[in-house]
């Protein structure tokens, strides 16, 4: 019973210790102290069950013991399997080592029983093992890299190798001090010894490649990098383009480099470098400002092409004398009263030529500009959807043009203001200057013959494209013409094709003119001094292009040509179903037809007729688009309407004097007789012819009877 409570006592050493639980952190360090405090009260409930047992624990009779103990220590068993889990659960969060060693010494102080401490060995050789993985892994990275390493480019050859040695030695140290210092209260495991001699190769290896470097550095040290300072301060590239560049030797910068890596890993540094490298801030200072005049002078001419370097010939010449003393005379050794005058001076002068170089580079660019707007503004304004009737398309045209007129005079004049504000800074130059300058008014001159010749041909396409059409655009009517039938009882349009073409040719014509209120560019004095051939003006040049010009009119005049047959097959139309309205003489058919006596049938025929045709006219189209015209019927709808309404004007008011006629007749018929019978006979001879009227007038009485039906 005595060991039994022995045991007791152990169990109560590990799951109810008198001491505070170790602090854990992490995301799961709340969750594991309460598992530990779990464990904690689960075994106070099985020591509880025990002091509650109604019998003496040390009463050897008792034999319910044997019972309850078995009990206890089965709940001890479980408790060690939930402190196992808790161990396994804090672990697998922890990802550093210095993390898993201070949890193997939170757990190590709280381990009592054996499968407690084998469970915190277990974790102590994964720790070394992890370590030793990472160990192995620097070593692999060591070997496959140590002789080309991969160093940043602004760290040296030498001290940039060694620096990255060293980061991979405090990649190994630090861990392993960590595990050191841990050592004393960690348990021994096999791999302890192990991991100890693999990080002592280690460090040898590692120790050894740096002063491998710092012997190669020290070797390749030229006892002559004195006589580099004494190499002229800028050199002139070995191309075409002139540029400068800094003459400082590219030896003397390792040196200054490596020297201050060196420095800071705390090894010998050779006199001959420490003695120049003791000078490295006052040549930084000078190289930068060398590097600066570098490139201001570099900028200046990167700036400008072959042409327009020639135009500033004579500026670049006035500061390639205060950059000549930097390529002849000045070296890194002088003194220091002619290294910052030779700066100063030197970028004093680039920053002039700069300024005028910009000056120029921002009047070219607004003359690109002037250039640009000319190009991308229309001679032509045709409105979307509007449909332009009789004389409005010229007007609108013939307004459009004076406002481009007006906005071309004024970007003409503003390049001319340009230019000769530009003039100003060459005007005193060189003869040779002189010349470069007339090159490079030509070449204004053609930027602007361009933009012209660009915007007419554009404005002339769209034109075209608006009588033609193209693959995406369908030909919609623009022109307004209507039907007329004219004095000479013809169908024709008004305007007519030929009116239309003489229009649209005429706004071609116009259009080209615009061109004419911009002169040249080019100094007359040049062509009367016989320094250039003439050239004729851009109305000339462009009005007589091809490519421009003629062969967009001809497509134009192609557009116009191509409506003449629907125009005339429209016209035709209208002629062959509607020609007899208007064609007979109407005067001469109706005396015609009076002749030849024709019965109340045929009139009653002959007006039904026409008022069909009139009812005919009305139901015809109105408006009909052929390509770009809409086509307006109305006034010749009207014309026929009218002549409809004529005819059967004529045949009603025939109708009606022949039958005031036939009125006129029965009343004369009836007067007569009506007289005739009203008369005493005073013979018989008088009253037989008075009762043979009468008989005649009773057998005419049917006949006279039936006019009136």
């Amino acid at each position: 019973r005595c060991r039994d409570m022995l045991e007791v006592c152990w169990a109560q050493s590990q799951f109810a210790p008198q001491s505070d639980l170790p602090v854990f952190g992490g995301t799961r360090g709340v969750e594991i102290t309460k598992s530990l405090l779990n464990i904690q009260s689960s075994f106070q409930k099985l020591v509880s069950s025990l002091c509650g047992l109604n019998y003496s624990i040390l009463d050897v009779k008792a034999t319910r013991w044997h019972d309850d103990y078995n009990s206890f220590k089965s709940g001890v068993k479980d408790l060690e399997v939930m402190m196992q889990n808790t161990i396994m659960l804090a672990f697998e969060t922890v990802s550093s080592l210095g993390s898993r060693i201070e949890l193997l010494e939170a757990f190590n102080s709280m381990a009592k029983r054996e499968a407690i401490k084998r469970c915190v060995e277990r974790k102590t050789a994964e720790c070394y093992q992890a370590f030793y993985t990472e160990l192995n892994q620097v070593k692999k990275q060591f070997d496959q890299q140590r002789r080309h390493p991969p160093i940043h480019p602004s760290l040296p050859k030498y001290a940039g190798a060694a620096m990255w040695a060293l980061q991979l030695f405090k990649r190994l140290h630090r861990p392993m001090s960590m595990l050191n210092a841990a050592k004393h209260y960690l348990p021994v495991t096999a791999d302890t010894m192990e991991v100890e001699t693999a990080f002592k190769l280690a460090e040898q290896s590692l120790q050894q490649y740096i002063k491998n470097q710092h012997t190669e550095w020290f070797q390749s040290i030229d006892g002559g990098l004195a006589r580099k300072l004494e190499y002229n301060l800028i050199i002139i590239k070995e191309d075409e383009n002139g540029l400068l560049m800094r003459n400082f030797d590219r030896q003397l910068l390792s040196v200054f480099n490596e020297v201050h890596y060196w420095e800071r890993l705390h090894v010998e540094i050779p006199f001959v470098a420490m003695e120049i490298a003791s000078q490295r801030d006052k040549y930084r200072v000078l190289y930068e400002y060398v590097l600066l005049v570098v490139r201001d002078y570099n900028k200046i001419l990167e700036a400008l092409d072959m042409e327009e370097r020639k135009l500033f010939h004579d500026r670049i010449a006035y500061l390639d004398r205060r950059i000549t003393p930097g390529v002849t005379k000045l070296n890194w050794t002088s003194s220091k009263i002619q290294l910052d005058f030779f700066v100063k001076e030197a970028r004093k002068y680039c920053k002039e030529v700069e300024a005028t170089v910009d000056a120029y580079k921002h009047a070219n660019d607004r003359i690109d500009a002037n250039c640009k707007c000319i190009a991308e503004t229309l001679l032509i304004n045709i409105q979307k959807k509007k449909i332009y009737m009789e004389g409005e398309f010229e007007e609108t045209q013939k307004v459009h043009r004076d406002k481009v007129s007006e906005l071309f005079k004024k970007s003409y004049q503003e390049i001319k203001q340009i230019m000769a504000q530009t003039y100003l800074t060459f005007g005193t130059d060189s003869e040779d200057v002189q010349n470069e300058w007339r090159k490079y008014t030509k070449k204004i001159d053609k930027k602007v013959e361009d933009a012209l010749r660009n915007t007419v041909k554009k404005s002339l396409q769209e034109l075209s494209r608006l009588l033609n059409g193209d693959k995406k655009t369908e030909v919609i009517p623009i022109f307004n013409v209507m039907v007329f039938l004219e004095t000479k009882n013809r169908v024709e349009l008004r305007p007519n094709v030929q009116d239309i073409f003489n229009m649209i040719h005429n706004v071609s014509r116009e259009l080209i003119t615009v061109v004419s209120h911009v002169p040249r560019l080019i100094d007359i004095k040049d062509h009367e001094e016989g320094k250039s051939p003439p050239l004729p003006s851009f109305y000339d040049s462009i009005s007589t292009d091809e490519d421009t010009t003629l062969k967009t009119i001809v497509s134009i005049t192609t557009g116009v040509s191509s409506i003449v047959e629907k125009v005339q097959a429209f016209l035709s139309y209208w002629e062959k179903k509607y020609k007899h309205i208007w064609d007979q003489e109407k005067e001469a058919f109706i005396r015609r037809y009076d002749k030849a006596k024709k019965p109340l049938s045929a009139f009653d025929t002959d007006i039904t007729k026409y008022k069909e045709l009139s009812d005919e006219v009305v139901a015809e189209e109105t408006t009909t688009h052929i390509r770009f015209l809409k086509v307006d019927c109305a006034p010749l709808k009207s014309a026929l309407v009218n002549h409809c309404s004529a005819w059967v004007k004529k045949f009603t008011g025939l109708l009606n004097n022949i039958a005031q006629a036939d009125l006129r007749a029965m009343q004369d018929y009836f007067e007569g007789h009506k007289k005739s019978l009203s008369k005493q006979p005073l013979n018989l001879d008088m009253l037989a012819e008075s009762v043979n009227l009468l008989r005649r007038l009773i057998e005419e009485k049917a006949t006279v009877e039936d006019k009136f039906e």
